[in-house]
């Protein structure tokens, strides 16, 4: 705990007292000495000085962030802190340093346990995000398979279109869920406005989600707007005009059913990059 200016710095860290090469989570505190009135961190920067090698530098958006410190010894931390959600803008500064002990053999199997144990989701915003990402690449691989299946004859296709029609409530509430669940996350990490997406590292990564989100979405549209509109419309007259769908009508409702499988297939793609694309390229604000 420190004193600057009318603020009370506060910096602990959990353990609390870190292990080399094992993530520990920083945490980072102010309240006005005067009044005791708690402050909210927006952000803040930490310039990590280490024994040896480079100085190294973060740009968490919050009041904490999880690294790893990668060798035992004296850390010094020098913080400069932001008050205000313009990242620009800083408030505060304080210096601390981060007793960094080694890891000891016999408790190997205690520390993998803890990192474990830290790497679990622990809001219900990060839990959210997951339970919909498995909802809906579970649903999409359902009706890839289904297509997979089904396609050999007029039955098939005409079962590939009602499986993949029931699969879009599901998909509609995943979706729903990852873009609440994302922007409840944006706002726990202060970005609350436009600036703020493309003033950090992690609006910069989130922005590139968005963007190869709303490729997916748009890829989604098309696929059920429009070709899947028609390949009902082709396999339900072949079934009420006719006693057995001609060669025509097969060869159609075949080709629309590719289109919409490879077009799913791409939805998938642009789905799991924006997933991928943020598990790590928010590993940014890690230290290794």
């Amino acid at each position: 705990m420190v004193q600057s200016g009318d603020y009370e710095i506060t910096y602990f860290s959990d353990p609390q007292d870190p292990i080399a090469n094992s993530p520990a989570t920083l945490f980072i505190q102010v309240r006005n000495i005067t009044s005791g009135f708690q402050f909210r961190v927006y952000h803040f920067l930490v310039q990590m000085i280490p024994p040896t090698g480079p100085r190294v530098i973060q740009h968490p958006l919050s009041n904490s962030t999880i690294f790893t410190f990668n060798q035992p010894g004296n850390w010094l931390l020098l913080f400069e802190i932001g008050l205000d959600p313009n990242l620009a803008i800083f408030d505060a500064t304080a210096s601390f340093v981060a007793d960094v002990s080694q890891a000891k053999t016999s408790g190997l199997l205690a520390a993998f346990a803890d990192v474990l144990a830290r790497a679990v989701p622990k809001s219900l915003e990060r839990w959210g995000h997951i339970f919909a990402v498995v909802v809906w690449l579970g649903t999409m691989l359902h009706v890839a398979n289904t297509y997979r299946l089904s396609s050999g004859n007029m039955d098939g296709l005409v079962n590939f279109a009602r499986t993949f029609r029931r699969a879009d409530i599901l998909v509609v509430l995943a979706i729903g869920l990852l873009i609440l669940t994302g922007v409840l996350r944006s706002f726990a990490h202060g970005l609350t406005t436009v600036d703020s997406l493309f003033q950090s590292d992690f609006g910069l990564v989130l922005f590139a989600k968005i963007t190869l989100a709303s490729g997916m979405i748009f890829l989604g549209l098309i696929n059920r707007t429009f070709l899947l509109k028609r390949l009902e419309t082709l396999t339900s007259r072949a079934i009420v005009t006719t006693s057995g769908p001609t060669d025509i009508s097969l060869g159609k409702s075949r080709t629309l059913a590719r289109r919409i499988f490879y077009l799913t297939i791409l939805e998938m793609g642009m789905g799991v990059s924006a997933i991928l694309f943020g598990t790590v390229f928010t590993q940014i604000h890690t230290i290794s």
